[in-house]
């Protein structure tokens, strides 16, 4: 709906974190269970981008749920990483798979070209 609106991407703002992850489609609970681990970890998270630079991210705040989503996807655990991928490689196969199907791919689609696999 944000892109068909022309909108470019949420701003971190001063959005309470508590607020941020009942806004955000969440259905495995992933973007909850980060957020009491950061706050664990790091102290206090007092707004989303308090949240966003916990996971590491650093745009697109209404991306994080979808991140966190990819990451504990079990699709990866069928994966060897055996050896340190190299980053521009990744890189790579991520604009080739974006280009070929016009959407963003999953990780484990890239890395899996990158593996040959």
């Amino acid at each position: 709906m944000m892109h068909i609106n022309g909108i470019s991407g949420l701003k971190p703002g001063k959005m309470s974190v508590y607020k941020f992850t009942r806004m955000n489609p969440d259905q495995t609970g992933g973007l909850k269970r980060v957020y009491r681990a950061a706050e664990r970890t790091a102290g206090r998270l007092e707004n989303i981008r308090d949240l966003m630079n916990a996971v590491g991210r650093k745009t697109r705040p209404e991306l994080v749920s979808m991140d966190i989503c990819f990451a504990s996807d079990r699709s990866l655990d069928q994966l060897d990483f055996g050896k340190k991928l190299p980053i521009a490689e990744l890189r790579k196969s991520k604009v080739a798979l974006h280009k070929r199907d016009g959407m963003t791919p999953h990780i484990a689609h890239v890395v899996r070209r990158v593996l040959g696999k």
